[in-house]
């Protein structure tokens, strides 16, 4: 799959990406704003520092906005596009591994997460003021858009509409440095 990637064991060394890792996660000489730096870099070591990192996080049991938010309240995502997508990347493996068989893939998983970043940004952007001929996203428009994107199944509608919900609700918020 596109985002199924394997480091070599013998070509990174797993101790120190271990010890960044978790100093990472402590926020230990770093500030928040480096750790998305560290972890969507494209390259093995950076891929094994990711791995590692989101090993911190714990998400049996969360839905996954509560995921989501748990792990982008703990730095400040940034970076292009592609940059930010790896992040999200690690997230969603992670998601999967601490909550077997809730969807049918990673790329399941991450094909949600980045829907629920672009619904976000839908529903609560700055710039959509009243007046602008600006609709947001409905629920029923959100759901339909994931139509056979879990591996060419349905997502649970109720999945869906509890995380329409929710993201309308409260927005994502990632951290900033403090």
């Amino acid at each position: 799959s596109l985002h199924s990637f394997h480091y070599s064991p013998k070509a990174v060394d797993i101790p120190s990406a271990e010890r960044l890792a978790k100093r990472l996660y402590h926020l230990d000489g770093f500030k928040k704003s480096d750790v998305s730096r560290h972890l969507s870099k494209n390259n093995e070591f950076s891929r094994a520092v990711a791995e590692e990192y989101v090993k911190h996080f714990d998400f049996a049991g969360q839905t996954l906005d509560a995921a989501l938010r748990a792990f982008l309240g703990r730095f400040a995502l940034s970076g292009e596009t592609q940059e930010r997508e790896r992040v999200l990347v690690h997230f969603s493996r992670r998601y999967l591994e601490c909550n077997p068989g809730s969807f049918n893939s990673q790329d399941a998983v991450h094909t949600l997460t980045c829907a629920i970043m672009l619904l976000n940004t839908d529903l609560h952007a700055a710039g959509a003021a009243a007046g602008t001929g600006f609709r947001r996203m409905t629920c029923a428009e959100f759901i339909d858009n994931l139509t056979d994107l879990n591996d060419g199944d349905n997502f649970p509608k109720d999945t869906l509409k509890h995380l329409y919900h929710a993201i309308r609700t409260q927005p994502l918020e990632w951290a900033l440095d403090t």
